[in-house]
């Protein structure tokens, strides 16, 4: 396995910006279309970002590169939003430090989105890991 270059660092970077992006620029316009029940746009939320990130991925797991510091670094994303829901008082708090305003109701909508981005990040990561090493890139 070879390791990352910093070009393919930058670029994964900004492969989960666009993850996190287009989850983001995407809730609203699913929210304004009312086609599906709530519980779809949930599931379609969290395919959002699985979907960007994995193709990428595939490519990078296919030139050799390993994936686990992002697996390990998305998972503790998850873990400290799955913490910061544990006590919503404690992270409406904390986000109070930095806007300067504190409501738990948006606070915990917000971590719901964080969770289901990040899930989905992660499990596009996953995804791309595997059919990456499923199809390997053969040289002629």
């Amino acid at each position: 396995m070879r390791s990352w270059s910093w070009r393919d660092l930058i670029l994964s970077v900004l492969t989960a910006a666009a993850a996190a992006a287009a989850f983001f620029a995407a809730a609203p316009l699913l929210g304004s279309l009312r086609l599906f029940h709530p519980i779809s746009y949930i599931v379609i939320l969290f395919w959002i970002p699985a979907l960007v990130i994995a193709g990428p991925f595939f490519h990078w797991v296919r030139r050799g590169r390993r994936p686990r510091a992002w697996i390990l670094v998305l998972a503790a994303c998850l873990g400290l939003v799955l913490l910061l829901m544990a006590d919503l008082s404690t992270a409406a708090r904390l986000v109070a430090v930095v806007t300067d305003f504190y409501d738990m109701e948006s606070t915990g909508f917000f971590l719901l989105f964080a969770l289901l981005c990040c899930g989905g990040m992660l499990v596009g990561v996953l995804i791309g890991t595997f059919l990456g090493r499923m199809f390997p890139k053969r040289y002629a």
